[in-house]
């Protein structure tokens, strides 16, 4: 069973990625953004670049970079017993928000550097993150079971709209999405989204596959582990590096939830 040998972190969706870089017009969670040109090959070597300097361990200096920032594609799950939570941390960034939308409202709330930001089903959650001068801002990620690859997560969307495959078309029109609903009628909106998804992995023989596997490694109770955390960084060897940066497959994915991302988990598979 996947995970057995691993532990939790073997039955994990987990790595990491760096966010879309756009423009913000507004300051607040309800804002348009128009996204900045992205090349597959660019992002490929920026995201090397990133995990080599959170290698290395050196300061990521001070101030902002202006007229910048990092954007991720607003998405949820719509939870199956509650699970799986997601926990994030975010890197590399002068200042950070996660914005969370809920039937019941939205929020948002600064995020620390290197702190974990927990994500739970029945939201939709968007990042977004002022980078510090010369870096792009890092994400580092764990989904406590691997449902999300047979359609437990999706980027939301306008109903009967699927997302986009360009990279700026996806982060306009899902930040669109997220615009609307922030300060529309959210609790309909919200309810088709993850009432759709639902529908779509009740079925799935894999998605229960995924969840018996995480069960049975602990990853559930494990939560937000530092170590969890520590064993993915140990697997960022120079010779994956230099995958990443070449935007080999299936270490590197464009364009992902939060950009550019680099899954580790196939190489515990």
């Amino acid at each position: 069973m996947t995970g057995a040998k691993d532990g939790p972190l073997g039955a994990r969706l987990f790595g990491y990625g760096i966010l879309y870089r756009a423009r913000l017009r507004g300051e607040d969670a309800s804002a348009a953004c128009d996204p900045m040109p992205a090349d597959p090959a660019e992002e490929a070597r920026a995201l090397a670049d990133e995990l080599r300097c959170h290698l290395e361990g050196g300061t990521s200096g001070t101030g902002e970079t202006p007229d910048e920032v990092g954007l991720s594609v607003p998405f949820g799950r719509c939870g199956i017993d509650g699970r799986p939570l997601e926990h994030v941390r975010l890197y590399h960034a002068a200042r950070a928000f996660v914005d969370v939308l809920t039937p019941g409202g939205g929020a948002s709330r600064p995020v620390e550097e290197g702190r974990t930001v927990l994500v739970s089903p029945g939201s939709v959650v968007r990042f977004r993150a002022v980078p510090r001068p010369g870096h792009r801002v890092l994400v580092a990620f764990q989904t406590e079971d691997r449902t999300p690859l047979h359609g437990h997560a999706a980027p939301l969307t306008r109903p009967g709209e699927p997302p986009p495959a360009g990279a700026e078309a996806r982060l306009r029109r899902t930040t669109e999405a997220f615009a609307e609903l922030w300060t529309s009628d959210r609790r309909s909106g919200l309810e088709s989204f993850f009432s759709g998804m639902a529908a779509a992995v009740a079925e799935d023989p894999r998605v229960e596959a995924a969840r018996q596997a995480a069960r049975a490694s602990g990853s559930y109770g494990a939560g937000a582990d530092p170590a969890l955390f520590d064993r993915a960084r140990d697997l960022l060897a120079p010779g994956v590096l230099e995958r990443i940066a070449g935007g080999e497959e299936p270490l590197f994915r464009f364009p992902g939830m939060f950009g550019a991302v680099a899954p580790l988990f196939p190489l515990l598979d």
